[in-house]
């Protein structure tokens, strides 16, 4: 029989299949119990599987199917695909051989062309148990496997002898080690920004882990969620846990049914559209202070959480009953109201934290003291789950937990390791309230990598990492700045509190930074220390904004900054807690240009404030410097002075103003060296850029901008700054930095020279419109309707009005920009562009035709009009 043959049975299933799924798909969308529409899918599937064994088999034949996986537990998801294993026998003539190895392939063709997505083994019964005895994924399987067609016998003595492959104890660690590779290997993935369903700490693959390990070490009669009810029957949870366990899977499970039949696929990612159609499907609305797929992914978040403890007790639990060699446990020397068992913390007295709220403190002050403890034991977990609701308004204001708290920050190490542990386990958000309020808080963006109260630890942890000697290879320069504190627990309380007041309404860092301080005052933080706290959460996006929309050329804007600063320790705590923040807010977009930024800027404004806001460096002392300072730098690579000199006179003063050392330096060797009329174009590194620099000069004519930003936009590359200064021969000297798209630096030479060849070509046609570009906006971004806003910063700075635009970011955007500008006679002068998330938010500096700010107001109307509809969001 041919594969063509196939074809009308194949029809038949198929179509037995779509029908089956449109029905279950109705069913879900009427709430159906979801468990039951897998188990209704399990069987239907299985209709059509043993329809084609028995199209491709003869009743005589010597092999077993049988389902595997989720397909065996009876839990098919509308998309799975469906595990199968083959059973053949041991010695088979070639002959016969032969004949079941072309009937195998028939089975699964038809099967495919069913539309079932089929993984599937062919193994010997000894062969299978072989392997299963060294792979713990394989002995899994074997455990949820089922017969569904051939010879059933040995379908069961396969299922009989592969159940005591694996003892309990090696099971188990096995389970925990891949479960730890796995959560790695998604990078925590429950806090990303599409978290998965099925693979993230806490998804539905932690409690398959549980399912098994029910089965395995308790002896329940089925994995999976089947085996749930003998967690409660052992004494492993609770009657409540178990319906907390059963809540959680319900909804995860849920959830991942819905993304199968939106995608129409297999799908366990829950991006940004899901997020969108489920809130809505779920029955979220928008709330005051809260979208609906804001409360939805909370809801996601906070499951997942309450889930990961849950796995945590379940593992620490069936790990005691399971070890074969435990020695015991030993009270703390410290703390006898604890013992050590096995590397684990357990009460010795299973009531204490209901008669002594405050020893849920000494628990995590005890593990801080002893930093090679695994963590808590069963009995302490439960402890903590029952008695955590003791933490109370009475509970708070108690001096004693108040110092305890405050010695945890101050500990010597394992500060971050307990505030994880304290968050994890529902402590943290008790003691500060207002932590528990943005617990799960999520802001369906692109920048915000992780929900409020995951973010906030990030942070405190990348402070942390400043503090320990072991990481000073990572910032040098936060490290020294950050071991020289002589109280870093301030900025850590700083990193607690800035993002806490989310959600609230309001300012969040105004609101926060009253909480921030009564907090400090009330756990008797000296009223210093507490300004200096209340101060920092005020202020966290000082810098950030500062650094990345200002001109840092300008000493205006370094003297602002400074002033508002006020004086070193201030400006170094603040510095801290701003890289801390940005590179925990989403780790993919700290970049070299950013460090650079906040490094300068940090630097000018300790410049100025040690040498006095009251006696600022005047522009002619800026300018005499940086011109000495180049010419020793142009002098010692032998360029003659008297050039450099003819060539210094054709840039006004401004320049000097603008432009670093290097950077002067740079442009004067390569201006010199340059010979021809075709434009210069020269790609460099320099030691004051976190980035490539890319230097074009070319005639000062219309368009200029544009097609330098076209062409670097059209290479894949991120502008992030811009700087045009015009020379008195009609040239115009045109500094950008740039990253590679992703972030990464522009460090291969046959990338320079290809940059270089290309943006040369692109300047050659000024004359001409540059083409349009034709890459399309990544895919999240696209989920975004940015609508453009443009506003005028006044009053002018040095002469030129400053323009702020935020719009949806894309590829092109420049470029677009530019032509507006162009259009109205707009002469751009810099530009700083900086990338949050879907967002781009601009800042150009420009003037008229005749070199004067923009003062018309119809100008101004004319251009931001023709901005929002060059730069509107496409539907």
């Amino acid at each position: 029989m041919t594969l063509s043959t196939l074809n009308s049975p194949a029809r038949l299933l198929r179509d037995a299949l779509r029908e089956s799924d449109r029905g279950l798909a109705e069913r879900f969308t009427l709430g159906e119990n979801v468990e039951d529409l897998l188990l209704a899918r399990a069987d239907r599937v299985d209709d059509v599987v043993q329809r084609a064994w028995r199209m491709c088999f003869e009743p005589g034949d010597r092999a077993a199917l049988l389902a595997l996986g989720g397909y065996g537990r009876g839990a098919l998801f509308p998309r799975s695909d469906i595990d199968l294993l083959v059973l053949v026998p041991e010695r088979d003539g070639a002959p016969a051989a032969a004949r079941l190895e072309e009937r195998i392939g028939r089975f699964v063709a038809l099967l495919w062309d069913a539309g079932l997505q089929v993984g599937h083994s062919v193994r010997t019964l000894d062969g299978c148990l072989t392997a299963a005895a060294s792979d713990h994924q394989l002995a899994t399987a074997l455990l949820e496997a089922r017969p569904l067609a051939g010879d059933e016998l040995c379908g069961a003595v396969l299922i009989a002898r592969a159940a005591d492959l694996w003892g309990p104890a090696a099971f188990l660690a096995a389970k925990r080690d891949e479960l730890e590779v796995r959560h790695l290997r998604q990078h925590d993935a429950a806090y990303r920004l599409e978290p998965d369903v099925k693979d993230g700490p806490g998804g539905l693959r932690d409690l398959n882990a549980i399912g098994w390990l029910a089965h395995r070490v308790l002896g329940a009669d089925q994995p999976g969620a089947d085996a749930f009810d003998a967690l409660a029957e052992h004494g492993v949870l609770t009657a409540s846990e178990l319906e907390l366990l059963r809540e959680g899977h319900a909804f995860l499970a849920r959830i991942r049914c819905a993304l199968h039949l939106l995608a129409g696929r297999r799908e366990e990612r829950l991006s940004f559209d899901a997020q969108l159609r489920l809130a809505r499907q779920f029955g979220f609305e928008d709330l005051a202070n809260e979208r609906a797929v804001e409360s939805f992914m909370r809801r996601f978040f906070r499951t997942v959480g309450e889930l990961g403890m849950l796995r945590e007790l379940v593992f620490v639990e069936l790990e005691r009953r399971a070890a074969t060699d435990a020695s015991g446990s030993e009270p703390f020397a410290d703390d006898p109201r604890f013992a050590n068992r096995d590397g684990l913390v357990e009460l010795c007295d299973p009531a204490r934290f209901e008669r002594e709220p405050g020893a849920m403190l000494d628990a995590f002050l005890l593990m801080q003291r002893h930093p090679g403890l695994r963590g808590f034991g069963p009995t302490t977990l439960r402890g903590l789950r029952a008695a955590r609701g003791r933490i109370d308004a009475g509970f708070r204001a108690d001096p004693r937990h108040r110092a305890a708290f405050m010695a945890l920050l101050r500990g010597e190490a394992g500060v971050t390791h307990e505030l994880r542990r304290m968050a994890r386990y529902g402590v943290l958000g008790r003691i500060i309230p207002a932590f528990g309020a943005v617990e799960g808080r999520t802001q369906f963006d692109l920048f915000h990598a992780y929900p409020v109260d995951e973010h906030t630890l990030f942070v405190v942890s990348n402070l942390r990492r400043f503090a320990l000697s072991r990481y000073d290879h990572e910032f040098p320069a936060c490290s020294r700045l950050m071991q020289a504190l002589p109280r870093p627990e301030v900025v850590y309380l700083a990193g607690l509190f800035h993002d806490i007041a989310k959600g609230q309404g309001g300012d969040h860092s105004e609101l926060g930074a009253d909480e921030a301080e009564a907090f400090c005052l009330a756990h008797e933080l000296s009223p210093y220390d507490a300004h200096l706290v209340s101060w920092l959460v005020r202020n966290h996006l000082l810098l950030s904004v500062t650094a990345q929309k200002r001109d840092l050329s300008d000493p205006g804007v370094i003297r602002g900054f400074a002033a508002a600063v006020g004086d070193e320790l201030h400006l170094d705590c603040l510095y801290l807690l701003t890289i801390a923040d940005v590179r925990g807010t989403n780790p993919d977009l700290w970049n070299s240009w950013k460090a650079r930024l906040f490094h300068d800027l940090h630097a000018q404004a300790r410049a100025a404030l040690r040498r006095g806001l009251e006696a600022p460096i005047d522009a002619i002392e800026r300018i005499a410097a940086t011109r000495a300072s180049a010419r020793a730098e142009l002098e010692a690579a032998g360029q003659d002075g008297h050039a450099v000199e003819a060539l210094w006179a054709r840039f006004g003063a401004e320049y000097f103003l603008r432009h670093t050392p290097a950077e002067v330096a740079w442009h004067a060797a390569a201006l010199i060296g340059h010979r021809g009329e075709a434009p210069l174009v020269a790609v460099g590194t320099l030691p004051d850029h976190g980035g490539a620099a890319v230097l074009v000069c070319a005639p000062a004519a219309a368009g200029g901008f544009v097609r330098a930003t076209a062409a670097l936009e059209r290479l894949g590359l991120s502008v992030l700054d811009a700087r045009i200064a015009e020379l008195d021969d009609g040239r115009a000297l045109q500094t950008y930095v740039v990253l590679e798209d992703g972030g990464q630096p522009l460090d291969d030479p046959e990338r320079r020279a290809e940059v270089r060849s290309r943006v040369a070509r692109e300047m050659m046609q000024l004359a001409a419109r540059p083409a349009a570009l034709a890459r399309r906006a990544p895919r999240q971004v696209r989920l975004f309707m940015t609508r453009p806003d443009v506003r005028f910063a006044d009053p002018p700075v040095d002469g030129r009005t400053v323009v702020e635009l935020t719009a949806g970011d894309r590829p092109g955007l420049l470029c677009d920009v530019g032509q507006v500008f162009d259009q109205l006679g707009v002469r751009v002068h810099a530009a700083r562009i900086t990338t949050v998330g879907e967002r781009a938010e601009d800042v150009f500096y420009v003037t008229d035709r005749a070199g004067l700010p923009l003062a018309d107001a119809g100008v101004r109307a004319e251009l931001v009009a023709l901005l929002r509809e060059r730069l509107a969001p496409s539907a």
